[in-house]
């Protein structure tokens, strides 16, 4: 999933609770909880099976949102510090870190590649309408599409469907 599109899609650990009627996926290092449920995840059923353990949260840049049109009062945001807005045609893309594990480089060091990068946050990138930018620049609210999300299993890497 992080070889197709581009920019590529954005990961993250989240830790999966069962509420009962629903399950609740705490992104590792943040306070942002999303709210899962049969209506509003079309992966519900098998993400069932992983709750009480740690998945990867996949986002693309494009299921980020600078509004919370249709997705309700509860829709889930992540704060963001922009920066770099990189404006491409009738899309800006949105360059900030969070205080996360990255995954892509806990990846890499099961594959034996030692690498660090020295950064305490990751890297992520949100793709938005050009238009919906303000002229304010700092910290944003990012909306997250619950329904597009994307989950995967960290030991085998396969997606959970």
């Amino acid at each position: 999933a992080g070889f197709i599109g581009s920019p590529a899609m954005n990961f993250f650990y989240a830790d999966l609770t069962d509420d009962g009627a629903s399950l609740t996926a705490t992104i590792a290092g943040l306070e942002t909880r999303l709210h899962l449920t049969a209506a509003n995840t079309p992966t519900f059923a098998a993400l069932r099976y992983h709750a009480g353990k740690r998945v990867v949260l996949g986002v693309r840049p494009e299921f980020f949102n600078l509004s919370q049109q249709d997705r309700g009062d509860d829709a889930p945001t992540i704060s963001a510090d922009i920066l770099v807005s990189e404006l491409v045609g009738p899309d800006a893309f949105l360059h900030f870190d969070l205080p996360t594990p990255e995954v892509a480089l806990e990846a890499m060091a099961a594959l034996d590649d030692t690498r660090d990068t020295g950064h305490p946050a990751s890297r992520f990138t949100a793709r938005v309408g050009s238009e919906s930018l303000s002229r304010q620049s700092g910290t944003m609210d990012l909306f997250v599409d619950i329904p597009r999300l994307h989950f995967f299993d960290p030991q085998t890497t396969l997606r959970i469907a």
